[in-house]
């Protein structure tokens, strides 16, 4: 959480995550995570998690909160994005950071957030990624620069920097 700027969660208007075993959600088990927008609640399943996975399920929580708040409840769609994602499914290079993110454009968003936001062997997999695949790094330098201009969080900065290290 020191990662974040101090007022981001207000920002969010974030109230609670809870850690749980064997997350059940309508009836269907959830492996890392999963958000209630209405209530602003993050729950993360501790089974079968190492830190690493612990970590990334957190970040990749927090921007479904993100994009459910600066998407308007999903009812926009990032047009830029979409273009993105579909270039790499077209990819030879893949363009993603997981299987999981193949998703969909949200997935592959908060999949990448996780990943960069994640402990130093998931920042190393993206930026190794981002060096090696123009599609994903051009999708990075998209979501840091949203989170630089629409959220106040400068991500942007230390990502280009690491990209020329």
């Amino acid at each position: 959480m020191k990662r974040y700027p101090d007022d981001f969660f207000v920002k969010l208007n974030f109230k609670t995550i809870s850690i749980v075993q064997n997350l059940n959600v309508t009836g269907r088990g959830r492996l890392g995570g999963t958000y209630i927008y209405d209530h602003n609640i993050i729950f993360i399943n501790i089974n079968y998690m190492s830190d690493d996975y612990f970590i990334r399920a957190f970040h990749h929580e927090i921007q479904h909160l993100v994009d459910y708040r600066y998407f308007d409840r999903y009812l926009i769609e990032w047009t830029e994005w979409q273009e993105l994602f579909e270039a790499s499914n077209k990819s030879t290079h893949s363009g993603f950071v997981s299987d999981y993110s193949r998703k969909n454009p949200k997935e592959d968003r908060v999949e990448m957030f996780g990943h960069y936001m994640g402990l130093e062997r998931s920042k190393n997999i993206f930026i190794q990624k981002a060096k090696n695949d123009e599609i994903f790094y051009q999708k990075a330098v998209l979501l840091f620069t949203f989170y630089k201009e629409r959220v106040d969080f400068n991500l942007l900065d230390d990502f280009l920097l690491e990209m020329n290290q």
